[in-house]
């Protein structure tokens, strides 16, 4: 199980393929708004993994594709014009019960 306490490597490996699910377009839009909710209290470890997560959070009620459309303007807005995209969001598709179990140890470990 991934915690907070885990290797930060494995964290951050674990934050990325989630923002990439919330942003793939044929990830189901119930499903990506559903995680959107718990993953509020969720303190990214990665500064620009939790940049993009509060970019999605303004964001939330737009289609994935949408979503990922707009995020390079949020970061601009926002003061972060130089943001690599691919690196922060990878590019490993998840399914959707994956991405519910890793939503759930990254939420509820983190209180741990």
């Amino acid at each position: 199980m991934i915690s907070p306490r885990d290797d930060s490597d494995e964290v951050l490996a674990a934050e990325q393929r989630l923002l990439g699910f919330l942003v793939d377009p044929s990830a189901p839009p119930d499903m990506v708004r559903s995680r959107l909710g718990p993953l509020r209290t969720y303190r990214f470890q990665g500064l620009e993994h939790q940049l993009a997560f509060d970019c999605f959070e303004r964001f939330r009620i737009r289609p994935a594709g949408d979503l990922l459309a707009s995020l390079p303007d949020c970061l601009v807005r926002a003061g972060f014009p130089e943001f690599d995209l691919e690196r922060i969001l990878g590019s490993r598709p998840m399914c959707p019960e994956g991405a519910l179990r890793l939503c759930t140890m990254l939420v509820l470990n983190q209180t741990q």
